[in-house]
């Protein structure tokens, strides 16, 4: 069953539950506190501790790396979001991290509500997860996460009741995503420091000079083959490369601080775009059970301490190896 990945955790911004919280007014508003204590987040009658929250952090930690290191350099976590003012660190514990935790328990109470729960042979087969994950950390994340194998154990357990709630909520569900929405590219990247460089670079590969070739001597990255999906790219970066025919090469671009060419390599990888369309039909689902949320006449404050969040820094983390959190929604 990987339905639980593709819903909560792939890379995509989940902006649902801050709608859901402002739609329901005053109530629902998150209130924060600062104070020292283990306990991270709070709704009223259930919690989740700082280890819970720093676990999640792992995962997306693993994520924003595996993507953004090659792109940014091994210290993009202090860079700031395209030329604006918020870090990439802000950034994904504000738009991943916090509002995935808000899920978990909403969809707790929403459980409790409706009656859904886990069973004894589902809490074993959890468990058994949990400590798979937990002997995979390098000290390093176990450092960061200051987490036990029971941390791991709850967190999988609520991502574990959060599927079987949504799943029971939105049973027989139609939605549809269109190939050129999930369709993903191999494209070639050559990135460089200013302008005179990037229109040099430009004029060698117009005057017939292997792409390839040329990147390998000019770009500042290691890295120059990528495989890239829509969600994953800026809206204008996005509309640019997925415009391209196979084979095209862009004038140099401005991106950040420095100049991108790109060659679309192959304008359909067949793979990748599968797995975007199941990832995307997750996302539908997940963005179209705003019904069965707001239908509950119920309500709910969120708070967090604020005193946990600020002393995440992704940026300060040495040494950070884990194996699939996910794990048990694949196999």
């Amino acid at each position: 069953m990987n339905f639980l990945k593709n819903l909560f955790l792939k890379f995509t911004i989940f902006l649902l539950l801050a709608t859901l919280l402002f739609t329901q007014g005053c109530s629902g508003i998150p209130v924060s506190w600062d104070e020292k204590g283990t306990t991270a987040v709070y709704l009223e009658g259930t919690s989740m501790s700082e280890a819970e929250v720093r676990i999640i952090s792992l995962y997306y930690m693993g994520e924003s790396e595996a993507f953004y290191k090659d792109l940014l350099g091994d210290d993009f976590w202090l860079l700031p979001v395209y030329g604006g003012e918020e870090t990439y660190e802000k950034f994904v514990l504000e738009n991943y991290v916090w509002p995935e935790c808000k899920a978990l328990l909403y969809l707790e109470k929403i459980a409790a509500r409706s009656d859904i729960h886990v069973s004894e042979f589902e809490e074993e087969t959890i468990l058994e997860y949990a400590n798979l994950y937990y002997a995979s950390l390098s000290e390093g994340a176990c450092s960061f996460s200051m987490a036990s194998s029971g941390d791991v154990y709850n967190v999988l357990y609520r991502y574990y009741l959060a599927d079987k709630t949504i799943t029971s909520l939105l049973s027989g569900l139609k939605t549809e995503v269109s190939d050129e929405e999930s369709r993903a590219c191999d494209i070639q990247v050559i990135r460089l420091s200013d302008e005179s460089s990037a229109e040099a670079v430009y004029e060698r590969i117009l005057s017939g000079e292997n792409f390839l070739t040329v990147a390998k001597e000019t770009t500042l990255d290691d890295k120059i083959s990528y495989t890239v999906s829509r969600e994953l790219i800026k809206d204008d970066l996005c509309e640019l490369i997925f415009s391209m025919d196979e084979g095209e090469v862009s004038e140099p671009v401005l991106f950040g601080d420095r100049y991108y060419i790109f060659k679309m390599d192959q304008s359909y990888n067949s793979l990748q775009s599968l797995n975007n369309k199941k990832n995307l039909l997750a996302r539908l689902r997940f963005e179209n059970w705003e019904d069965a949320y707001l239908s509950m006449e119920e309500d709910m404050t969120i708070r967090r301490n604020e005193n946990v969040f600020s002393g995440i820094r992704f940026s300060e983390a040495e040494d950070i190896r884990q194996g699939d959190l996910f794990q048990l929604f694949n196999d």
